[in-house]
This record gives C-alpha cells, sequence and structure tokens, in this order.
C-alpha cells in the first residue's frame, strides 16, 4: 500500500503533511480495498481523503482538503452515511458534488435519508442537491414495457427502461385530465424532499406530457404488509421507524410549502431496494367525496367526508390510520363487519376509527390517537409528529431500530402496553 494511504489510514497526520509538503500526490489510489474500510455502497478505490472521511478524522479532513485532495463522491457519500457533519459540511464547502451517486447509485442525500441522518439531509438541501433533477426527455429514448398500474383513477403508470436504467412512465389517461398531473409534479418538483417519489424527467410532449420517476420495484407497503402477514418468504426489511420517519417528513415538507397530499394511504407509499421508501401520486385537487372509491375512503378524515376541503390535517389523519396498519398489518377496519354505507357513515360522524393492537407500546399508541381526533384542530401539525418521533428516538438513528412485526411478537404476546418488547430499540 503507498505510504500515504497507510499513514492515513493510521490517522497520523504528521507523517501525511511530512509526505505531502515533500510532493505527494494527495490524490494517490489504490484498487486494492481494506476489509474494514470496505464502501457498503459499492466498491471504490481508495484514497486518502476517503479513509479520513470515513474514520471521522476531521483534522486529517481538513488537511488533505488544504492539499487539494480530490473532493469527490466516495468520501461525501460515505460521510453522508455514517452521519459525520462536519465531515459532510467541510466536503460541500470544498464542492463536493452532492447529486453525483456511488458505484451503487446512492447519492449522499439517498443515504443520508435512509439512514435517519436528519442534519446530514439538511446539510445537502442546503448545498443544493436536487431530489428532482428534471429534464427533458425524448420519448424515442423510452422502452416502455407493461403496465405497473392506474396511480389513481386517471392515471396510468407503465414500467420503461430509459438509458439502460429502470424507471416508471405517469401520464394522464385522458388529455383533460393532464393539467391536475401537472400540477402533481410541479408540487413534487417546489417542495424537492428526498422523502417522496423523484421526478427525473418529462417528455416534451404538451398535450400529453409522461413524467419518468423512480421505479419502485418492492411495489406498495399495502402490497409489502400483505406480505408479512401471509408469512411470505424472502421479503426485504423495510423497518416500521424509517417508514414512519419517511412519512412524517414528506408531510411536514409537502405542507411547509403549501401543498396537501390529498390521497395518503398505504397504497401509495411505494417501497424500492435501491429508492427506500417514497411517497407518491398525490391527490388532485378536484377530487370530489361523491368521485372517490369506498376504500379510499377508509383513510380520509371525517370532515372531508362531510364536504370540507382536504387540509394538512387531513393528511394527518391518514398518517394515523397508516400508523395502524403498520402495527397491526391489516387493512383499516379489517375487524369489522359493516356494509359500506354503514362503515361509511360510521366515518363521518366519527363514531368509529382504526385501532391499534393490545401490544401496541403507549407513546406510538398515543401518537396514532391524536392523529385521529375527530377535531382536525386537535391533531398535531407534521412538524409536531417529526419532533415527537425525534425525542422519542433521539438516542439511537432511525436505521438501527426494529419494529417486529404481528409474526414475530408473539413470543412478546405477554407484555403489557407500553412496558417494552415491540417497538424498542435492538
Amino acid at each position: 500500500m503507498e505510504a500515504l494511504l497507510q499513514f492515513a489510514q493510521d490517522g497520523n497526520i504528521n507523517e501525511v503533511m511530512r509526505l505531502l509538503e515533500s510532493g505527494a500526490n494527495v490524490n494517490v489510489s489504490t484498487e486494492v480495498l481494506l476489509e474494514a474500510k470496505a464502501d457498503p455502497n459499492g466498491s471504490i478505490p481508495l484514497v486518502a481523503l476517503y479513509i479520513a472521511a470515513s474514520d471521522g478524522n476531521e483534522e486529517l479532513v481538513t488537511l488533505l482538503l488544504h492539499y487539494h485532495a480530490d473532493d469527490g463522491t466516495s468520501p461525501l457519500c460515505h460521510a453522508a452515511l455514517l452521519s459525520q457533519e462536519a465531515i459532510v459540511g467541510m466536503l460541500l464547502i470544498a464542492h463536493a458534488d452532492g447529486n453525483q451517486p456511488n458505484g451503487n447509485r446512492n447519492t449522499p442525500l439517498l443515504l443520508a435519508v435512509k439512514h435517519g441522518h436528519e442534519q446530514n439531509v439538511q446539510k445537502l438541501l442546503d448545498a443544493r442537491a436536487d431530489v428532482t433533477i428534471r429534464n427533458a426527455i425524448d420519448p424515442s429514448e423510452l422502452q416502455v414495457g407493461g403496465k405497473l398500474g392506474s396511480g389513481g383513477q386517471k392515471c396510468l403508470v407503465e414500467r420503461a427502461t430509459y438509458r439502460g436504467i429502470q424507471v416508471a412512465v405517469k401520464s394522464a389517461i385522458n388529455p383533460h385530465d393532464t393539467p391536475a398531473l401537472v400540477a402533481e409534479f410541479d408540487a413534487i418538483s417546489t417542495c424537492n424532499s428526498p422523502y417522496m417519489i423523484s421526478l427525473l424527467g418529462v417528455t416534451g410532449d404538451p398535450d400529453r406530457p409522461h413524467f419518468v420517476v423512480d421505479y419502485m420495484d418492492q411495489g406498495t407497503l399495502r402490497d409489502h404488509l400483505n406480505k408479512k402477514l401471509a408469512g411470505s418468504a424472502g421479503l426485504l426489511s423495510f423497518s416500521t421507524p424509517h417508514i414512519v420517519w419517511v412519512l412524517a417528513n414528506a408531510l411536514q415538507d409537502l405542507h411547509a410549502k403549501g401543498f396537501v397530499h390529498r390521497d395518503l394511504k398505504s397504497d401509495n407509499i411505494l417501497l424500492s431496494s435501491i429508492h427506500h421508501v417514497k411517497v407518491a401520486h398525490l391527490g388532485d385537487a378536484n377530487n370530489r367525496v361523491m368521485d372517490m372509491a369506498m376504500a379510499d375512503m377508509l383513510w380520509t378524515a371525517p370532515e372531508v367526508l362531510l364536504g370540507e376541503t382536504a387540509s394538512a390535517a387531513s393528511d394527518v389523519y391518514a398518517f394515523g390510520v397508516i400508523l395502524t396498519e403498520l402495527d397491526t398489518l391489516q387493512r383499516p377496519y379489517w375487524d369489522l363487519s359493516l356494509d359500506p354505507w354503514t362503515l361509511t357513515d360510521n366515518l363521518r360522524k366519527g363514531v368509529i376509527r382504526p385501532s391499534v393492537t393490545s401490544s401496541c407500546p403507549e407513546w406510538y399508541k398515543e401518537l396514532a390517537d391524536s392523529c385521529l381526533k375527530f377535531n382536525p384542530v386537535d391533531r398535531p401539525a407534521a412538524k409536531d409528529i417529526v419532533e415527537i418521533l425525534q425525542s422519542q428516538w433521539r438516542a439511537t438513528p432511525v436505521h438501527a431500530m426494529h419494529f417486529p412485526n404481528l409474526l414475530e411478537s408473539k413470543a412478546v404476546a405477554a407484555t403489557p402496553s407500553g412496558g417494552g418488547g415491540l417497538y424498542d430499540v435492538e
């Protein structure tokens, strides 16, 4: 191994400085990966700056940047992954590209989001890391495959390949629904939230544009919960803390910019082995309750069913419904035997609401209950929910937590509510 890299690995700043003052190449690299320094998100050649960032050695990072070390993405990705806020800041000041992915197509922003490193997320967003890198796409470059879903009653979602990458393409079924779709992606672009589906590009057809977005290869949250309930093997792990954190932050970002989702439900939360958890399919502001599918009413706040306009508070109500799904794995009101009309009437009056299991911890139950309050003014704002989650999980990063599903929880069924076990940190 090159002496500079060995001294960097040892944290020997004096020897690193001596070599650099003698004219050593600050960007010398080796293709041989040290086991202890291997990038978990894609193999890369080692450079001194990468090693220093990996070790959290701020003094060495400062020295290497002074000697014009390569401020490339690999060190930034690793610092973002390991929640090293000071080093992320140093690299960004040195103009590291916050949008450049590593060898596994993970950007620094995506890594920070995935692992719940909120301070690094904010630093990268402040440095204009873009989660909706939009560009005009030539339709001939899209090789469209099969249908993925409807994306609501008015949209078609198809699987496609764009420049060798799997993507999803969303378009309006009827041209007169195009304005609503344009409004949806304008909101997504304006929010620039890493917790929402990313717009990769759009075709230039003004009458029927096709919006190219992340392909989420693991389907919807509802599909995932159904498979967990059935005991399906080979499922990727998406922890409840991670999902809850993403949803709360997505709503906070939307509401802060004056937008409302209007159609938040487990069918509109998408999962991916690459992009992880994303909120998708914002609802149409012109939708009326009378046009709503019966199934969608299960996540709809009572005041909206009574004819009021959807609001940030009604989004929070839907968030509360999803909290109960994550706890029970079941669809809302799965345990009630009511005909659709009686169910809807009871929802409208606030007579019923979904519930959590008896083994659910008290803090989680209280959060769900507060989000499901009948009076919208009594519900917490999204920013309050984020603060509650931060307070609850302050000691441990989101990615290090484990929420067992019902099948796993049988062994702790005797644990009293709020007494530990379920939803605790591993």
